[in-house]
């Protein structure tokens, strides 16, 4: 019993690092995308758009933070760190 008491609390201990390193790379990214700037009047690039969908962020709430902060950095740090 002790033993497979011992496994359970080591699977939550990776699962919880597990998260903690997707977040991590998932802001690294993000920093990467976030160095972009739009053009031709979009609000956003191709590759920001991308990484929208890929990390399941919402669009709308992304584009209302962008009109709040007056930032597509900022809205999209924010969104990402509600759904991490």
């Amino acid at each position: 019993m002790d033993n497979e008491w011992q496994w359970q609390q080591e699977n939550i201990k990776l699962r919880e690092e597990n998260a903690e390193l997707r977040k991590k790379f998932a802001i690294y990214k993000a920093k990467k995308v976030l160095k972009e700037r739009a053009t031709d009047g979009k609000i956003f690039t191709k590759r920001q758009l991308k990484f929208m969908k890929d990390n399941g962020l919402n669009y709308d709430k992304v584009y209302g933070l962008v009109h709040r902060y007056n930032s597509v950095e900022d809205a999209l740090i924010e969104v990402l760190g509600e759904s991490i």
